[in-house]
Formats: C-alpha cells, structure tokens, sequence
C-alpha cells in the first residue's frame, strides 16, 4: 500500500514523527520513543520482554526494568492506539500490515533497477536516521541508510546524465557534494555537469569548493602546508583561462582540464595520507 493510502505512518528519517488519519500524531519522547524505533527497526524479529529489558534497561534489576517496559508500552499506546503495534504477553512488536514507515518504502525503493523508484527513494530521504537518539544500536542503521542514500544518489545522477537530462544530474550531484563534501568522484561529475549546461563559472566555483575543503581538512588533521609551487592542483590552475576559448563547444571544453584538476587532487591527498574509499570518497588512513 502507498504511502497516501495508508492510514498509520511514522517517519524516521529526519527525525521521528507519526501521522494517523486525523492528523499528526504526538510521540512521547526518551525510552518510549527509543523503544517505538527500535521495533520498527527489526520488524521481522520476535521481541520478548526480557530481551528489551535487557536492551534499555541492562543496569537495572529485572522487576524494576520490567516496570519501567510496562511503563513505556503504555505510553505508546495511550499516544498512539492499538493499531499500531502488536503486545503480546511475552513477544512485542510493530503490527506491520496496518504501519507504513519511511524507511521500509525507503530501503524497498533503493533496491529497485527503476530510475523512477531512485527517485522516489530519494524523494523520502528527508535526513539521516532519527538524529535526535544517542544510543549505540541506533549507529550501525543509521550509517547503513546514509551509504544507501548517497548511493542511490550517484545511480540516480550517473542515469540523469545517461539520459542527457543535465539539471537533474546536477540536481542530484549537488545533493550528493553537500551530504559527502569529499567525494572527489561527486565533485568531478558536478563540474562536468555543470559544464554540459554552460554553467562554466559554477563549474570552476565548485572546483574552488572542493579544494577549500580539501585544505581544511589537511589542517584539522596536521598535515604539512606543500607550497604553491609544489601543489599539482595549483600547478593545474593555469590550465583554465586556456581551455575556455578553444574548440567547437567553448563550453565542454573545460571538462577535460577539469578531469586532470581533480586527478591531480587525488594524487595530492595520497601523498597527505589520505586514502580512496570505494563510493568514490576519502578517508584518513590509520597510522601505523
């Protein structure tokens, strides 16, 4: 069932939030809110009262964690009815054919060979998974989803671009420099975009973005200033005034010296000790 067909909702990208069809739907925040997560999270696990309690409450002694369960469970239910989740005497859960939640049509979406269901995945993607809980099991989802979401965001630039479709590729790049802004591949595409439009001076002022960047990363993690003389992507600048004025298309033209740029960054960042990542971004490499 879509979304606007369904009555019950949650959302938890961006931060969590319930809709009902009488409108929003308030959730009451710290554990019961935590706990709600959690269930929809494993939807396809069987949870008993022990294993929660020893999830939320592992410091506790049994009977009081048992306590403070009821407690949330009741909580949930009191906001937000009997339809949507499924209590059981020993096993908990979320009732998951009467619930719609973003992040399943999100991850269902994802997985798609569609272009269309790119879209419409990323179109869901509101932010990164419930930013506003802490807790150490809420990491490994949350950084799952972001992967996912950058990488649907580069199929659905690299499709876009395919297609000649140049606003909605640059559309999609941009979204994907501002959520990884050391994602050289990102960054080389966006340029190359950019100048498939015409768009030259945003194409070189992007440039500029990603070696700003680029340098400040350098200084936050102690690496030594190379002179201008020594720096291959200084060295690469004055490749720009010429490759503007020559050719049949002034404006594809760039792409080319652009390319070499961001080679010369990637040959600059080795040497810093920075390593490639496989999405195409960079990571600090481990001292040994």
């Amino acid at each position: 069932m879509t979304e606007s067909a369904h009555p019950h909702r949650i959302y938890l990208l961006g931060g969590l939030r319930a809709e009902a069809p009488g409108g929003p739907v308030a959730v009451p925040g710290g554990k019961p809110q935590a706990l709600l997560a959690y269930l929809i999270l494993h939807p396809h696990t069987p949870h008993t009262r022990e294993q929660l309690m020893e999830n939320f409450w592992p410091d506790v002694p049994a009977e009081r964690a048992g306590r403070y369960l009821s407690n949330a469970l009741y909580r949930l239910r009191a906001s937000l009815g009997g339809e949507w989740l499924q209590v059981e005497e020993e096993r908990l859960g979320v009732q998951r054919d009467s619930v719609w939640v973003d992040v399943w049509e999100f991850e269902r979406l994802a997985k798609s060979a569609r272009a269309a269901d790119w879209e419409q995945a990323l179109a869901l993607y509101a932010g990164d998974l419930l930013p506003e809980i802490y807790a150490d099991w809420i990491l490994l989802p949350r950084l799952s989803l972001r992967e996912r979401f950058l990488a649907v965001l580069g199929q659905a630039a690299e499709q876009c671009a395919t297609d000649g479709r140049w606003p909605e590729a640059a559309g999609h790049l941009r979204r994907l420099v501002a959520a990884d802004p050391l994602n050289e591949n990102a960054h080389r595409n966006l340029m190359h975009a950019l100048a498939r439009l015409g768009r030259v001076a945003e194409a070189l002022r992007s440039f500029d973005e990603l070696r700003a960047r680029l340098h400040r990363s350098r200084r936050e993690h102690g690496v030594p200033r190379v002179s201008a003389a020594g720096d291959p992507v200084t060295c690469a600048l004055p490749m720009l005034p010429r490759c503007g004025v020559t050719g049949p298309e002034p404006r594809l033209s760039i792409i080319p010296a652009l390319r070499s740029i961001c080679k010369c960054a990637s040959r600059s960042l080795a040497r810093a000790g920075w390593a490639a990542t496989s999405a195409g971004g960079w990571r600090r490499r481990a001292s040994r």
